[in-house]
């Protein structure tokens, strides 16, 4: 957005309960797999990057696994999910991901 400031920005990625029994994803490589949180991703922006599309998932695809069977399929009765939620602090005076990440937090 026009006049935003260099951030850091994060992504939280949740699966649903039984995702990882009929799919796969991966990251895209410009996100850093935040360690302190699970399914946390990060990177840091600058100014520059005004009205930027940030892409997740490499791709923009998520995968069925090959190992999904018909009877597998049939017995879904709520279909596999992911959730993306995204945040940001201004990176001005915050050097680590960890320092925003605890900004965030508290």
């Amino acid at each position: 957005m026009a006049g935003s400031e260099s951030c850091w920005l994060f992504v939280k990625v949740e699966k649903s309960a039984d995702f990882d029994d009929f799919c796969t994803f991966e990251m895209q490589s410009s996100w850093v797999e935040f360690p302190l949180s699970e399914g946390v991703y990060y990177q840091r922006t600058d100014a520059s990057s005004v009205n930027r599309i940030y892409k997740i998932l490499k791709n923009d695809r998520i995968s069925v696994k090959e190992t999904l069977t018909e009877e597998q399929l049939n017995a879904i009765t709520q279909p596999p999910t992911l959730t993306f939620t995204a945040y940001a602090v201004q990176s001005s005076g915050v050097l680590t991901p960890q320092d925003a990440w605890s900004i965030l937090n508290s």
